[in-house]
């Protein structure tokens, strides 16, 4: 990879229990030693205390203006700040900010081929069409090749709202359409699970990011001891 690689954690809606989830995310980050620099994606309605920030100007934050598609679908909005920062940050791996680093991936982040379009992992779901969308990869691209492809996600999500309407994953079924296109023009990343590991999943050693998808982690994840 030619270009240097960014980091994205987005962080949405008014609930407090999100920036306490960035806040944790945070905490791991800085745990696991990673150097790669971090962009906490906002939109205009959610503030982001600068106290969770960590010192040294390793972390900074993007506020986005976010279209409304589907009232009551936070994750609408969280793809919709996913499209702009891969508009407009270049090389970029976006992370939820349930997706916690247990080690630093930056050794592994250096072998992501540049040329992909877009990187996924499977979903533990296992139907064959879904990857998941807690860990997205997007290589390099000109600035037209990122328009394009967030026209192609508004497009594509506009398709399969027939069908669709309720479905608040409805962003992850685009991210997978998009990624089997790419992988037609042999541009897409089959990522490893290890850099997606769902919390369904067996932990094992070489387990680098760690999803707590679900809605567990209300409850259970909190900052490690080192970081209080």
């Amino acid at each position: 990879m030619n270009e240097p690689l960014t980091l994205a954690v987005p962080c949405f809606g008014t609930s407090p229990k999100w920036v306490r989830m960035v806040e944790v995310w945070l905490a791991y980050y800085l745990k696991s030693g990673c150097q790669l620099p971090v962009i906490v994606l906002t939109d205009m309605t959610t503030e982001i205390p600068a106290s969770i920030l960590p010192p040294g100007g390793n972390v900074t934050c993007l506020r986005f203006s976010t279209p409304v598609l589907r009232q009551g679908h936070p994750f609408d909005v969280q793809g919709a700040l996913i499209c702009q920062a891969a508009r407009f940050l270049g090389p970029l791996v976006v992370m939820d900010s349930d997706a916690l680093m247990l080690r630093d991936p930056t050794a592994e982040f250096a072998r992501l081929p540049a040329s992909a379009r877009i990187g996924m992992a499977p979903d533990a779901g296992g139907a064959p069409f879904v990857l998941n969308a807690g860990v997205i990869y997007f290589g390099e691209a000109t600035p037209l090749e990122r328009e394009q492809l967030v026209h192609a996600y508004n497009d594509t999500f506009t398709q399969m709202l027939d069908g669709h309407a309720d479905n608040p994953l409805l962003t992850q079924l685009v991210w997978s359409a998009l990624w089997h296109r790419a992988a037609d023009e042999g541009r897409a990343y089959a990522m490893p699970a290890r850099l997606n590991h769902s919390r369904l999943w067996p932990l094992h050693p070489g387990v680098i990011i760690r999803h707590h998808h679900g809605t567990d982690k209300w409850q259970t994840l909190e900052i490690p001891a080192h970081a209080r």
